[in-house]
C-alpha cells in the first residue's frame, strides 16, 4: 500500500470512527428511551388493574408562612386532618365518598401590640354516591340534593374532586385535574415524556431512577430554565417509589426550587399492588390580608383497605346513606369501621 494509499485510509477510518460512535450513542439512548416509558406504562397497566375497591383514607396536611412573613405581618398556621371513606367500581359507574374533615387554623401576629392570636376550629362532614345518571351530594347541616349528569359522570367525580387511586404516582393530588373526562392527556403526557428523556439509572434492590426535563418558556430575566422530572421506579412491581419536579437553570444545571415530591409506600393484596402511604411536599401560596404569602405544605395520606376487586356490598352505593348523618359519620370512623391500620390516637 502506497503513502497515497495509507493517507485515503487514514482519512475514511477517522472519518467514520466518529459517525460509528454516535450511531451508537443514537442506539443506546432510544433504547434507553424505550425502556423508561415501558416502565412507566407498565406502572399504569398495573394500577389499572384496580377496578373494585373499598378503603378508608387519613388525610393529614399542614402548612405555616412564619418563614416567609415578615415580622410586621400577619402569618398563617394550619394543622388539618380528615377521614376519607372511598368506594368505587368503574366497571358498574357507582362509586362512594364521604369525608369527616378537622382542622385549626390559628393567626400568628409578631407583633403583640396590635393584635392577639387568633384561632380558628373548622370541622365539616360531606358525602357524595354517584352513578352513571346521577350524582347525589350533601354538605352538613345543608340536605341532600340531586344532580342529573349532562356531560357524563367523569366531570361530576372531578367536580367532587373524587380520587382515583389508579393514578398514584402520576399525579400529585389524587382529587384535582381532570382524571376521569380527559384521561387521554396522561397518555399525551407519556409521549411528552418520550421527547423529553434525560437518563435512566439503576440504584439496585430492583429500583430503576427514570429522569425527564423540559424547557420553561418566557422567562423574564433573559436567563433559561428547565423542569426536571425524576421518578423511581420497582422494576419488579411495577409501581412508582417517588415523584418530584425540580426547577434548575438550563445551562448551569443549578437548582433553583422544589415544585413538588412525593414518597409512596404500597402493600400487596391478592396479586395487587395497593397504596398505602403517601407522603407528599409541596410549595403554596396563602392569601393573607390580600396578598399571597408562600408556604410549604406537608400532607400524607395513609390508606386502610376493606377490599379491593371484590365484591362491594350494593349498601355502600345508596343515596340514601346521606340522608343519616350518623351513618356517614360511622363510614369515616376508623374505630367504627375496625380500620386498624390506624393508630390508637385516632380509635
Amino acid at each position: 500500500m502506497n503513502s497515497k494509499s495509507i493517507l485515503l485510509f487514514l482519512i475514511i477510518f477517522c472519518w467514520q470512527v466518529p459517525i460509528f460512535g454516535l450511531q451508537v450513542d443514537e442506539e443506546k439512548e432510544d433504547l434507553d428511551r424505550l425502556q423508561a416509558l415501558s416502565l412507566l406504562k407498565a406502572c399504569r397497566e398495573s394500577a389499572s388493574a384496580i377496578v373494585k375497591g373499598d378503603c378508608l383514607i387519613k388525610i393529614q396536611a399542614a402548612y405555616d408562612t412564619l418563614q416567609t412573613s415578615q415580622l410586621n405581618e400577619i402569618a398563617e398556621k394550619f394543622d388539618g386532618r380528615s377521614f376519607q371513606r372511598v368506594a368505587f367500581d368503574f366497571e358498574a359507574k357507582q362509586f362512594l365518598r364521604i369525608t369527616h374533615s378537622t382542622g385549626t387554623k390559628m393567626t400568628l401576629q409578631p407583633d403583640l401590640s396590635n393584635g392577639k392570636d387568633a384561632e380558628f376550629i373548622q370541622e365539616k362532614l360531606m358525602g357524595a354516591v354517584v352513578n352513571e345518571k346521577f350524582g347525589y351530594l350533601r354538605s352538613l347541616p345543608d340536605p341532600k340534593y340531586r344532580t342529573e349528569h349532562k356531560t357524563g359522570y367523569g366531570e361530576f367525580l372531578e367536580s367532587i374532586f373524587f380520587p382515583d387511586v389508579r393514578l398514584v404516582g402520576f399525579t400529585d393530588d389524587l382529587g384535582q385535574g381532570r382524571l376521569f373526562s380527559k384521561r387521554d392527556q396522561y397518555e399525551a403526557r407519556a409521549i411528552a415524556l418520550a421527547e423529553n428523556f434525560e437518563s435512566i439509572e439503576t440504584l439496585g434492590s430492583g429500583k430503576v431512577r427514570l429522569r425527564f426535563h423540559f424547557d420553561i418558556p418566557n422567562s423574564s430575566n433573559k436567563k433559561e430554565y428547565i423542569q426536571v422530572s425524576t421518578y423511581e421506579i420497582d422494576s419488579e412491581k411495577f409501581v412508582i417509589l417517588m415523584f418530584e419536579i425540580e426547577i434548575r437553570e438550563k445551562e448551569t444545571g443549578k437548582f433553583l426550587s422544589r415544585s413538588i415530591k412525593s414518597n409512596i409506600e404500597w402493600a400487596e393484596h391478592h396479586g395487587l399492588n395497593l397504596p398505602c402511604r403517601i407522603s407528599t411536599t409541596k410549595p403554596r401560596f396563602i392569601k393573607i390580608d390580600g396578598k399571597d404569602v408562600g408556604a410549604l405544605e406537608e400532607n400524607t395520606r395513609t390508606f386502610h383497605w376493606f377490599s379491593c376487586n371484590e365484591e362491594l356490598n350494593e349498601t355502600l352505593f345508596d343515596h340514601a346513606i346521606l340522608d343519616d348523618s350518623t351513618e356517614m359519620l360511622r363510614l369515616a370512623d376508623p374505630k367504627a369501621t375496625k380500620a386498624k391500620t390506624f393508630d390508637a390516637q385516632d380509635d
